[in-house]
């Protein structure tokens, strides 16, 4: 991230993150709580070194999914799928998906809910992007399901690995 980026970011976001001074504690300012917060979400430090990150990364999220995470629509998986054709061509097509796992200490009390087959505490980060790599949707730790779409149901088409194959094929992955 250049410095400008850093300064138009705090400047959305500098007003939403603003602290009271009180008899007891002055406040951390905006800049400084966007920077440790920045640092924590590119680096993975624990969340026991760097403190308040989850009020800075909601301040985020609120100020600027609307700019950067649009809720998609028909119209936005039709330019999409233009674009994949344009530039990929590879037509009907409104995204590339990956996951990751993200490692986790284990919740209290979770059994081995967040326990995967890598044999570490784990939450899934799905992603789906456009054809310039920009975000389309994200997804923490929700559950899924492996059921194919109703026939017709959707014209287009998601590209991804081996780790999502498709229930609709005839054949099995493979075992490795």
């Amino acid at each position: 991230m250049s410095v400008g980026q850093f300064e138009e970011l705090l400047q959305t976001v500098a007003p939403h993150l603003m602290r009271q001074t009180t008899n007891f504690r002055e406040p951390i300012d905006p800049e400084q709580r966007l920077a440790v917060c920045l640092r924590f979400l590119s680096t993975g430090d624990s969340f026991t070194t760097i403190a308040a990150m989850k009020q800075t990364c909601d301040v985020l999220w609120e100020t600027l999914k609307d700019t950067y995470m649009p809720v998609p629509n028909e119209e936005l998986w039709k330019t999409t799928a233009l674009r994949f054709s344009e530039k990929w061509n590879f037509p009907n097509c409104i995204g590339a998906l990956d996951g990751k796992h993200i490692v986790i200490q284990a919740p209290a009390n979770s059994g081995s809910q967040f326990f995967n087959y890598k044999g570490t505490f784990s939450v899934v980060l799905l992603a789906l992007v456009d054809t310039d790599y920009r975000f389309l949707v994200v997804d923490v730790g929700a559950s899924g399901s492996n059921t194919a779409p109703e026939p017709g149901a959707l014209p287009f088409v998601i590209v991804a690995d081996e780790a999502f194959p498709s229930p609709s094929l005839p054949w099995k992955t493979p075992a490795r």
